[in-house]
């Protein structure tokens, strides 16, 4: 006898970028720039920000998990947490910047 091999398909795959393009088209319709200039911030210092908020969840996480989950309130949290790597990868972005002007110009 054959045996059966149990395919599992997650619908995930499909929900995620509808919601991604749903998501873009409603800002695009909306056009309010309380929404839109918050999140061009964000997004501007996105990859700086992903690399930083590791300090919450590898080896340093006993000293900045506590600080982090201060407010307790989850929703805070996430504003808190965000607020603190924005801030960070502003005073980051500085010297990365002239290091990258200084390269440019050498090149």
């Amino acid at each position: 006898a054959g045996s059966w091999i149990n395919l599992v398909f997650s619908m995930d795959i499909l929900y995620g970028p509808l919601f991604v393009y749903g998501i873009a088209n409603l800002l695009r319709a909306v056009n309010a720039a309380a929404i839109r200039n918050p999140l061009e911030a964000v997004g501007n210092r996105s990859m700086l920000m992903w690399f930083l908020h590791c300090a919450f969840f590898n080896c340093s996480k006993e000293y900045t998990q506590p600080v982090l989950y201060f407010l307790k309130n989850p929703v805070l949290v996430l504003l808190f947490g965000l607020g603190i790597c924005y801030l960070a990868a502003v005073v980051i972005d500085i010297p990365l910047k002239k290091l990258l002007n200084r390269k440019k110009a050498a090149v």
